[in-house]
């Protein structure tokens, strides 16, 4: 998927989907730290290569285990496969196609339009 995206153990990195990182069946634990060290600390390369740090949780798939880093991995990972920006790929296959016009996904596209945005 992404050259620097591991999970703990070789298993778990080659067989994820995208249905395990968005239905956190990864079992991987969970890092709230990330979130609370801020967006000025937050790079997403160190943490894509450092997911294969947190540990397991349990066997792989075989327990719901919540992970918001799981979300931005799929996210850039997605990005990366697809060469667009993840604002992009939501307002050109669901916001657009929903005629949400006043939705933005952004909060500088949000506050600039004083619209409601989408996480």
């Amino acid at each position: 998927f992404y050259p620097s995206f591991q999970l703990p153990g070789e298993e778990r990195t080659s067989q994820v989907t995208f249905r395990d990182l968005y239905g956190h069946r990864t079992c991987v634990n969970r890092d709230d730290f990330w979130w609370a060290s801020g967006p000025k600390t937050f790079d997403i390369d160190t943490m894509m290569s450092n997911l294969k740090f947190l540990g397991e949780k349990c066997e792989f798939r075989s327990k719901f285990i919540y992970n918001n880093l799981m979300y931005v991995a799929g996210s850039h990972i997605i990005e990366h496969l697809s060469n667009k920006t993840w604002d992009d790929l939501m307002m050109e296959h669901i916001i657009e196609p929903l005629r949400m016009t006043q939705t933005k996904t952004s909060f500088s596209l949000a506050n600039a339009e004083n619209s409601p945005l989408i996480t």
